[in-house]
């Protein structure tokens, strides 16, 4: 008897756990008015996001430019420096 009540607890359990999760599935199709605000929020996420990657890749781009300047400074004074050696040693 004190099993069978047990079993019936975890069956009532089980079964309103499965009817939570049920609703929760099937809720933003059940009542629009929620799922209006929800895309609004998704689509504002997503515009975030690819903002987000353009704006990362034009850092980048900048940072490569930056870099690449760098180098060729570098590269000039490298050959200038060659060239005063050059010079001195003939």
């Amino acid at each position: 008897m004190r099993e069978n009540t047990k079993n019936i607890g975890v069956l009532h359990k089980v079964g309103k756990t499965l009817h939570e999760l049920a609703e929760f599935i099937f809720n933003p199709w059940l009542n629009s008015t929620s799922v209006h605000p929800l895309e609004r929020r998704l689509q504002l996420l997503e515009r975030r996001v690819y903002q987000g990657m353009l704006d990362k890749e034009e850092s980048q781009d900048l940072v490569m430019h930056d870099l690449q300047q760098q180098i060729d400074c570098l590269q000039e004074s490298t050959n200038s420096r060659l060239e005063n050696i050059i010079r001195a040693d003939s």
